[in-house]
């Protein structure tokens, strides 16, 4: 084996086709990514849905939608079929992630940035 073989522990690699030994320990189950439903925001000046227009304009067939409820609560709302998206606001840049199906078929997302115009 040699000295790197000593390095990295004693696990085996299995070869293909092959299945672990009973009592071998599994894999642990994927943590569970919790995303935020709300829109994140930090900036006290930002009161309405025109403040966000004025200092964050977005692409076109996108536009600010206040939700209905207690606090004041706004989204991105895409024209084109009503989908809403939460946005994430950091100093300058303002980003919120769009669904997108790739070539294969997969799904992934896109995330869009809106840097702030001052």
């Amino acid at each position: 084996m040699g000295f790197l073989s000593g390095l990295f522990g004693k696990k085996k690699r299995l070869e293909k086709g092959t299945k672990p030994a009973p009592g071998a320990p599994k894999r642990p189950p994927a943590q569970i990514r919790r995303f935020s439903s709300g829109s994140i925001s930090d900036e006290p000046e930002l009161q309405s849905a025109a403040d966000y227009a004025r200092r964050y304009p977005l692409p076109a067939g996108f536009e600010y939608l206040e939700t209905p409820s207690n606090e004041f609560d706004l989204v991105i709302g895409r024209q084109a079929d009503g989908e809403v998206f939460p946005f994430l606001l950091e100093e300058t840049l303002l980003t919120f992630d769009v669904p997108q199906q790739k070539a294969d078929g997969s799904w992934g997302k896109k995330t869009m940035e809106v840097f702030g115009a001052r």
